[in-house]
This record gives C-alpha cells, structure tokens and sequence, in this order.
C-alpha cells in the first residue's frame, strides 16, 4: 500500500508586519486633514508699506483680541505696496467680508488726539473691522490710517460737497451748537463733479437732530466779514479754531423737517453767513447802469429799501460792459437780485408789476455809503418824486432799473457850486488893494510924522508959550493923538499886523479853492487819487 501523497501548495497572505505603517500613514493623512481644517483661511491683504509688519509675529486682532498671525510679506509685482499674507483662526472667519477693513495699529498723533501707545511696548498689529456686508473674501485693500469711528458704533454717515477747498481734514469735529457730535471720515476730490467731498459720520443719539433743512457749513478758524453793517469776526469751538470742523443748525424760523437717512448729500458752504444770503430760492434779477465809480460795492452786500433788505447784490455783469471803457460816459453794469421772500411770501410776478408802476412814480436805484471805515457801499432803492421819467426797460432779457446819483456825488455837486460861487469872488484885487493900503498907511505915517515934529517945534517955541493956554492945551492933545499913530504905537502894529494876516490868508486861500474846484471829494476825503477796481474774470 502506497502511502498518500502530500497537496503542497504556495502560501500568499500578507505578513502582519505590513499593516503598522498602513496604519501608521492613515493616521498622519488624517492628521494632516485636522491640521488643515483647523487652520482658517488664508488671507491677503494689500498696504502701502510694511512698517511695524513682521512675518510669523504681528497678530491680527479684533477688538484687542488675537485672531490671527502674519504668515509672509513680500513686495507686489507693481513694487507699489505688500503682500501681507495672514493666517486668520476658524473661528473668526465669519468676519472676513467684502467691507471689511484692515489698517495696522502703531502710534500716532493727528487731530483726535493720541492713539497705539500700547504698542511701543507690544508692537504693532492689524486691526480688523468685521464686515457685515456682501460675500466672504480673501482679499483685501488695507487703510494707511485707522477709520475715525470705531466700529459698530451706532449713527448715521452724510455727504457734504462744496465748490472751495477749505481747511478740513479726516478726523475733523462735527458740531451741534458748540457740541462735538461727529468726526469726518473722508476727504476726497470728485474729478467728473469738480468738487470737494466729505463724508462724515454722526453718532447716536445726536443723528436726530439732523434733518432735510439742516444747514452745514465750515467752522474752521477765524472767519472775518466786512460789510455795510461793519466787521464781523466768528469763530467756533477751540478745537475747531485750532484744527478745524464743520457745524450745523437749522436756520430761524425755519421748520425742523424730516429727519436724515443714511447717505444723504448736503452742501457745504463756506460760513453761516452764507447760509442766510442763499437761502432765498425765489428772486428775481436786474440790472444797474451807473455812471460812476462802484469802488466799495462787493457782491453780497444789500439791496434796500429804505432801510429794509430786499435783494442782494450779485456783481459785475460782465456781459453789459461797453466795449471801449475809455469812454468818458462808460456805464458801469450791476446785477442785483430782488428777493420778495425776505418780506413775506409774495409772487415774483406781482412783483415784477408793482416794481413798473414804482418806476413811473420815480423809483430809482443809488449807490450809498453802508460803512465809513470799511468804505462799503450798498444799492439804496427809494422814491424820487423830481426825477426824469423813465420806464423799465430790458437789455439782453435782464429789466434794467433806472439809477440817479448817490449821496456823495450830491454833496459833491453842491460843493461844486459853493466853490465855483468862491473862486468868482475877486481874491486877487482885494490882495492888491491891501497892499495899497499898507502903502498908503505908510506914507500917511511919514507925512504924520513931519507934522508931529513941527508941532512939537511950535508948542516948545518961546512965542507959542506967550499964547493962549487954551491953544497950547489944544496943540498937546494933537500932538498926543498923532504919537498914538506913530510906528512905535501899540495901534500902528495892530493895524500892520492885521493887514499882514489878511494878505496871507488870501494867498493861502487860493490853491485850496483851485484844489476843490478839480476834486469836490477832497473836502471829504484823501486827495489822493486810487484807480478802480478793474473786473476780472469769474467776477
């Protein structure tokens, strides 16, 4: 019997060896995966330069508390600013928006005082402004300075424009009657608009007392007016005078309105002043001709009406001056606007009629001295009943109102005619007749003279003593009575004294009379001549 055979057959399993590193790498892939899902995003933020920014130290914070580091800095390929590549936690990627901000924290001194002390000791860091709008975001525009309000703080953010550069800057005060309500937040110039453009943001509780009649203007500095009523110096809070600040209120008399929304636009204007003098949407303009000097007459200044404002004064109209101004009889145009709201709410229409009717009755317009320091002048409407007759005429589609004379060039008229009546006084022959006088006096004294001495030879003569008492008596006063008119006499000097002094004031008086004769305004004013103001462009 054979014994059996033996099934011999390869063995094929795998060693038991070989499965602690399978295992051993599974758990560093999912490792590696928990690493990686516990890092957060990667961000990128662009600055203009890297100062206080160290890779693998600065942080990045929210409201002082850490969420996130600084993973790399580099230049952008435009080496116009960094690359700051950071590393932000999972937990706070929620805060990564389209409007969020980032800016690095570091000391600075600027208008709102001084800020990032602590970071003299701990170094600089990023701040983030969590956004609250639109879709998550990786990349980011960093600010070179800190937003002026802090974040989340509750209120309302406006748009001022304005036509003139001032002295406003980022982090300048907003004011309420004095009180600090808001800072300004951006400064920025609009190339296609041609203006300036402030955004600034004002905090709750005070963002009620903005309204669609708030009026906004620039309270920065000193503002010094001159006008007719003399000269008037503002100035706003300390702060504002040292740094600058916009103010606001809502003009007298006027009603509060409704309140602001987010985003609404105002205009700026240059002082509260201003604010009066525009305020008036309603008006009506003419036209002035006047044939004389308008040296002191600035746009702005009052149009009255016996005494009561009614327009304003808008300037030269450029358009209307003649073409030669080298003529004599050249009339100088002036644009004024009548403004029937300052008197009521009176159609301009019914305006426009009553102002024809006024001018047939003699209404005319002048030039009058508002201020003699400043030397202002104002228009002056008022009721000539001896005037020419005119009507309202129109040039160019502006009505022109018919002008007289001012007050001045009155006074000078009659100054005119009183000096012409002196200068035909005859001056020279009354010079000529004192000074024969003075001749003829002084040869009468000679002859006088003689004759005192032959009566002193008589009465001291042995004959005249055999005379009459009465006679010699008679002879002694003649004698005394002759002395008294003698050069050496108190009465002669009188006489020749007063003679002198009128023969000088007549010498004297006859350039002054030549002077005022050529220029009446000098009796009033400086002789010396100053040109007129010449119009320029944009005037």
């Amino acid at each position: 019997m054979t014994p059996p055979e033996a099934d011999v057959s390869a063995s094929r399993s795998i060693s038991i060896i070989w499965l602690i590193p399978i295992v051993a790498v599974l758990i560093g892939g999912w490792m590696v995966y928990q690493h990686w899902q516990s890092q957060g995003p990667l961000i990128t933020i662009t600055f203009q330069t890297a100062d206080g920014i160290e890779a693998g130290k600065t942080p990045v914070k929210a409201r002082n508390v850490k969420v996130g580091r600084v993973e790399s800095v580099a230049l952008n390929r435009a080496l116009d600013g960094v690359r700051v590549k950071a590393r932000i936690d999972p937990e706070a990627a929620h805060l990564l928006r389209e409007d969020s901000l980032f800016w690095v924290v570091r000391p600075r001194v600027d208008t709102a005082g001084i800020t990032g002390l602590e970071t003299l000791v701990s170094g600089a860091y990023i701040e983030i402004r969590p956004g609250k709008e639109g879709e998550p975001a990786k990349r980011f525009e960093g600010l070179e300075q800190p937003p002026v309000t802090p974040p989340d703080t509750p209120g309302i953010r406006l748009t001022l424009l304005s036509d003139e550069g001032g002295s406003l800057s980022v982090g300048d005060t907003v004011t309420y009657r004095g009180y600090e309500v808001g800072r300004i937040e951006k400064a920025s110039f609009d190339t296609e608009a041609r203006m300036l453009r402030y955004e600034l943001f004002i905090r709750a509780p005070y963002d009620g007392l903005v309204t669609n009649n708030s009026r906004f203007w620039n309270a920065s500095g000193i503002d010094i007016t001159t006008s007719t009523e003399g000269v008037k110096i503002s100035t706003g809070s300390l702060e504002t005078l040292m740094t600058g600040g916009v103010a606001f209120d809502i003009p007298e008399e006027w009603p509060i309105g409704s309140p602001a929304k987010d985003g609404d636009a105002y205009r700026l204007y240059p002082n509260e002043s201003s604010i009066e003098e525009q305020s008036f949407q309603l008006f009506t303009e003419y036209l002035l001709q006047f044939d004389q000097s308008v040296r002191g007459l600035k746009p702005g200044a009052p149009v009255e009406f016996r005494g009561i404002r009614i327009g304003t004064v808008t300037g030269l109209s450029e358009r209307h001056l003649p073409a030669n101004m080298k003529d004599y009889n050249a009339l100088i145009p002036v644009l004024i606007r009548l403004e029937p709201g300052r008197i009521g709410e009176i159609d301009p229409g019914q305006t426009q009629q009553e102002l024809k009717r006024w001018i047939r009755e003699g209404l005319r317009a002048s030039l009058k001295l508002g201020n003699l320091l400043t030397g202002a002048l104002y228009v002056d409407l008022d009721i000539y009943p001896d005037a020419e007759k005119a009507k309202l005429t129109e040039v160019d589609g502006i009505q022109v109102i018919p002008t007289v004379s001012g007050g001045l060039e009155r006074l000078e008229a009659r100054v005119v005619a009183v000096l012409e009546k002196m200068q035909a006084l005859p001056i020279e022959p009354l010079v000529q007749n004192a000074d024969q006088a003075i001749n003829d006096t002084r040869s009468a004294i000679k002859r006088l003279d003689k004759t005192i001495a032959g009566v002193d030879r008589l009465v001291n003569s042995e004959s005249t003593q055999q005379i009459s008492p009465t006679l010699v008596t008679t002879l002694n006063e003649l004698r005394e009575t002759a002395q008294g008119l003698s050069p050496d006499s108190p009465l002669y000097h009188e006489l020749k004294n007063a003679t002198q002094s009128l023969r000088d004031v007549l010498n004297k008086l006859e350039p002054v009379l030549e002077t005022l004769s050529e220029k009446p305004s000098a009796l009033i004013f400086d002789k010396q001549d100053q040109p007129d103001p010449l119009p320029g462009a944009g005037q």
